[in-house]
């Protein structure tokens, strides 16, 4: 029979129930590897006849790999486009109980003596235990195709030439929820991680973990090596043992667990199903142990942990994943540390960070988050203060240094997941990145104010002379703060009315798109990389005096060409240009830092007249 999985997906649903994946089905690529397998060691899945009884290989507590038996009720043509399945009833005495367990997901199904392939999908709320067995023809041609089998481009996630770090932010968990959400694949269920987070982060970050696939679940941390499967009398992974894909790994922990399907010329397949669906891919293998199998009304689990990083997942696509024993793949040093206003020390957590071009910034989002909310959840009123250093190879370190109020980490986990998000899914260049290291500080007292007036020292002034205003700040307590500037006038400014802004960071921000999107707009790698610095460098602990000056030059890209005669302006202007030109505005601008973070704008007319 000649299969070959190439489509995008959906699980289907029936009057039984919805389909659930056991750890998760997404898109990818797979083909039909029956024509070279071994027929004395595999079984096609035109030999399978309903009725058939075998036995599948698992654990269910521990290491140790279990045999239980099962029966075919039928071949499922076109489970999925130009995909087929095999239905099976498991019997044995867990599941009887559980029902489909996931993290199940890859355990080899043998019928007549050889391996027919392996369990990866069951039914929500099913009182059954039924499972769906991706043949393993299938999952033998993964990594066949080479590099063209990836299903989409890294991340996948449309990115510019826009600059905007909310507004990718905002794209990223929409783009999430579409690809990775169960609901969106007419399922209801999410994929199990167990986590080494606190469980109110936990809850905190579900709704954004469940529209990646997740479900959440506190309590699992790294095991010791000798208590994770690395037996040094055999070998590290076998068909129906433990396989794990830690996402994060060290003082804290993220890590997906299935089973071993087969181990076959130094290569491991697992899971039946996709991880990412992303085709070739670097991210780490583990081994792994089961503590329980949890049974639930509506998903049993493996509650398991993970063991030491072994070996790269090298291929992820519909049909399973593959990877190697060995070589461990790139990861990203991730260091966060915490000042907490009721904490007497200052707590640090080190860890290492896949780099999951699909999953990253979300990694990263829960990680600054666990560590953020370690000892506690921030008070009502409070302030955070963070820094932030993001090394990017071929460029000098994204340096973070800013404050919020009454957002508990929220601004943080924008920065700094967007940043990343936007560099690993760039379409300039792959980007590789150094160390990662994040210093936060919460203290209990809100610091918000609101731009409630200002007072100009005079409306009308001449060029050359000084402008002295007074801006009245209301806090969130109702209390008046005032603070002081002075502003210069050009010598050279000619008569007439001009436009004052007062502004909170968030208003400057908008102020300096509407005049010059040619500093948010990535042309390359380089100018995305300076546009974030431009966004980043924008406190919101200061007020912006700016006053806006007539347009005095041109941008080539982000390149400012300031006070350009006319003639040359002209000249360089030429249609025929390939080249964008846009005007640069001039604007005299002068920064207050208040110690507040600032909200709001107020607008004023001022008139510069005549010597």
């Amino acid at each position: 029979m000649t299969r070959q999985c190439w489509k995008p997906c959906k699980a289907p649903t029936g009057a039984s129930g919805a389909v659930i994946l056991l750890i998760f089905i997404a898109l990818g690529v797979c083909g039909d590897g029956a024509w070279g397998m071994d027929k004395s060691r595999y079984i096609s899945i035109s030999e399978i006849k309903p009725g058939m009884e075998g036995y599948f290989l698992t654990v269910f507590s521990g290491q140790a790999v279990e045999k239980f038996p099962l029966e075919v009720i039928s071949v499922v043509p076109n489970w999925q486009p130009a995909r087929d399945a095999i239905l099976v009833r498991t019997k044995d005495p867990i599941s009887e109980k559980a029902g489909a367990v996931a993290g199940c997901s890859g355990s080899p199904v043998y019928l007549d003596g050889r391996m027919a392939g392996a369990l990866a999908a069951g039914f929500t709320g099913g009182k059954e235990p039924l499972y769906f067995v991706t043949p393993i023809e299938y999952m033998l041609d993964i990594g066949t195709a080479g590099p063209g089998s990836a299903a989409m481009p890294a991340g996948g996630v449309a990115v510019g030439p826009v600059v905007d770090l909310k507004e990718f932010g905002r794209q990223y968990q929409e783009y999430l929820h579409n690809r990775f959400s169960p609901t969106a694949a007419g399922t209801m269920a999410m994929m199990p991680l167990v986590t080494s987070l606190p469980e109110r982060v936990c809850r905190q970050m579900s709704e954004s973990l469940a529209g990646a696939g997740f479900l959440a679940i506190p309590g699992g941390g790294e095991m010791a090596t000798e208590t994770a499967g690395t037996n040094a009398d055999g070998p590290l992974f076998v068909p129906g043992g433990v396989i794990a894909v830690p996402l994060l790994s060290g003082d804290m922990t993220m890590a997906a667990t299935g089973t071993v399907t087969e181990v076959a010329d130094g290569k491991i397949y697992a899971f039946g199903h996709s991880f990412t669906g992303m085709g070739p891919i670097e991210l780490p293998i583990a081994t792994g142990t089961v503590h329980v199998v949890v049974p639930s009304l509506t998903r049993s689990f493996k509650f398991s942990s993970q063991g030491k990083i072994v070996g790269t997942l090298q291929f992820d696509e519909n049909c399973g994943i593959m990877g190697r024993v060995g070589q461990i793949p790139p990861l990203i040093p991730l260091s966060i540390e915490v000042e907490y206003f009721n904490d007497p020390k200052v707590r640090r957590y080190d860890c290492r960070m896949a780099a999951d071009p699909s999953r990253g910034p979300l990694i990263l989002q829960s990680a600054i988050s666990g560590a953020g909310m370690m000892q506690g959840s921030a008070p009502e009123e409070h302030t955070v203060r963070y820094r932030g250093r993001i090394e990017v190879k071929g460029f000098a370190p994204i340096v973070l240094d800013n404050v919020s109020s009454g957002r508990e980490l929220t601004d943080l986990l924008t920065e700094a997941s967007s940043i990343m998000g936007m560099l690993m899914n760039n379409r300039y260049a792959k980007v590789q990145f150094g160390a990662m290291s994040f210093g936060v500080q919460v203290t209990a007292q809100d610091t918000q104010a609101v731009i409630a007036d200002v007072e100009l020292s005079d409306p009308k002034v001449k060029a050359g002379e000084s402008l002295k205003l007074t801006v009245r700040l209301q806090t969130i307590g109702s209390q008046k703060q005032l603070r002081q500037a002075e502003l210069t006038i050009p010598t050279d400014l000619g008569p007439g009315p001009y436009e004052l802004l007062v502004a909170g960071a968030d208003d400057y921000e908008k102020y300096l798109r509407k005049t010059g999107m040619y500093r948010f707009t990535a042309y390359d790698l380089e100018t995305m990389v300076s546009a974030i610095r431009t966004l980043v460098a924008i406190r919101r602990d200061r007020i912006y005096v700016v006053l806006s000056l007539p347009p005095s030059g041109l941008a080539i890209e982000q390149t400012e060409l300031p006070r350009m005669p006319g003639t040359k302006a002209l000249l360089m202007q030429d249609p025929r240009r390939t080249v964008e030109l846009q005007p640069v505005m001039g604007r005299v601008e002068k920064q207050i830092e208040t110690g507040f973070v600032v909200r709001g704008a107020k607008t004023m007319r001022l008139v510069v007249e005549p010597k």
